[in-house]
Order: structure tokens, then sequence, then C-alpha cells
């Protein structure tokens, strides 16, 4: 109980993490931290708890979308941005 706090950071920091790394493109990074966290959860938290359930599905599902994303291509990005910007 008394190191709960510090377990929520860490959680909570791992997740951060994970979050930046998805944003920088750096799958395999965000892979490491998501896995990290679900084991966290995993073996702190109360496995038959709804909340429970419910947060590490929604991390499985985070982590197999992560895993589903391709990189942006330049030509696809410089097509986007020929469309946008219209005929000159």
């Amino acid at each position: 109980p008394d190191q709960g706090l510090f377990l929520r950071e860490n959680l909570k920091l791992r997740l951060l993490n994970a979050r930046l790394s998805l944003l920088a493109r750096q799958l395999d990074a965000a892979q490491v931290d998501l896995r990290r966290a679900v084991d966290t959860i995993e073996r702190y938290a109360d496995r038959s708890s709804k909340r429970t359930q419910v947060m590490l599905d929604l991390l499985m599902q985070v982590a197999q979308q992560a895993r589903q994303s391709q990189p942006a291509r330049p030509d696809d990005t410089f097509a986007a941005l020929a469309a946008v910007a219209g005929p000159r």
C-alpha cells in the first residue's frame, strides 16, 4: 500500500513514454513501453476487476494498432501537400 503511489506514477510515466514514442514514429520503443505497462498491470492489479480488464484490453488494442501502422512515405506526403495547395 505505501508503494502504490510510486507504482501509479511509474505506470503513468511508462504510458506517457509510449505515447511520445508513437508520436515520434519509434514503434519498437512504444511496443516495449506498452508491454512493460501491461506486465505491471498484470502483476500488481486485481485481474478480476472490470476496470483492470478494460485497461488491459485498451492497451492490447493500442499495441496491435501500433504494430499495423506504416510510416508515412515521402511521396504520399508530397502528394497530400500538392492536393491541399491546389493549382497555382
